[in-house]
């Protein structure tokens, strides 16, 4: 299923884009996350992808397009939510121990008691109201009552963009939030669980280590957890990245002048690959 956060906002950015379910997944036709051979899956996208640039190509651009039908979704503080009868969507800054102000959301069903608790970690540079809305929404559909934060410096929450002090600090801030819905009368005796993404995954391990009578689960979505030898840069680098960090951790590595989705995206001139 295409993340419906990402492609919005390839829409907003000028871009259309097209997604597919592969055979198995989502509303395609096969056995539920079956691969028979991942040569099909690879052939039916190349097939449909290559249908779609054919047909809408023009001018001296090879265009690959997607349809985003923006008038099937409502927009609520500038995110995205599928609309739902039976989806609550709520939004509350809240006030760390450093008097950071904290963005927070929630997804809860609107008639029905929810069966467990979910509480959602994002990961690096991310935030949990529009690339963690579409998850959300399915595990409300199904009954429960989803809850995310934006950390400090990601998202809508105060700090400095994309820098973290301490990590610590982030895991405190969603321990004692999401430690204070689980505590709420009408949530106590309900089953609590931690859903984490990317570096979300290391937030939740830490959070369940932190208090592991606590949780009743975790769900980790290709945590970041550590960095794998063959990527890790050379010693002699790591040294040196190691103290610049600590003589000016706030220090730019890269000035970047133009916004970072046109960076991201490039255009293939037809014949110049």
């Amino acid at each position: 299923m295409v993340n419906p956060g990402t492609a919005i906002r390839l829409e907003k950015a000028g871009y259309a884009v097209y997604g597919m379910d592969y055979e198995g997944y989502g509303k395609s036709s096969g056995l539920q996350a079956y691969i028979s051979t991942f040569d099909n899956v690879v052939n039916d996208c190349s097939d449909f992808f290559i249908d779609i640039c054919e047909s809408l190509s023009s001018g001296s651009f090879l265009c690959l397009k997607a349809i985003v039908e923006s008038d099937n979704w409502r927009f609520a503080s500038d995110e995205m939510v599928k609309p739902d009868e039976n989806v609550n969507y709520q939004e509350e800054f809240i006030t760390n121990s450093h008097g950071l102000k904290l963005f927070t959301c929630k997804w809860v069903p609107k008639r029905d008691e929810p069966k467990a608790l979910i509480f959602i970690c994002h990961g690096y540079a991310m935030e949990c109201s529009i690339t963690m809305s579409s998850t959300a929404i399915r595990f409300v559909k199904e009954g429960y009552a989803v809850y995310g934060i934006d950390y400090q410096g990601h998202g809508k929450s105060s700090g400095l963009h994309g820098y973290i002090e301490d990590f610590d600090s982030i895991v405190h801030d969603c321990s004692v939030h999401f430690s204070s819905i689980c505590e709420n009368e009408e949530n106590k005796g309900k089953m609590r669980f931690l859903v984490g993404e990317s570096m979300g995954g290391a937030v939740a391990l830490l959070l369940h280590k932190k208090m592991p009578d606590y949780w009743h689960g975790a769900v980790l979505v290709a945590p970041m957890c550590k960095i794998a030898d063959e990527m890790k840069p050379p010693a002699a680098v790591t040294y040196v990245l190691r103290g610049v960090s600590r003589l000016v951790p706030t220090w730019k590595s890269f000035n970047l002048t133009q916004d970072i989705i046109d960076l991201a995206f490039k255009r293939l001139l037809r014949g110049k690959p």
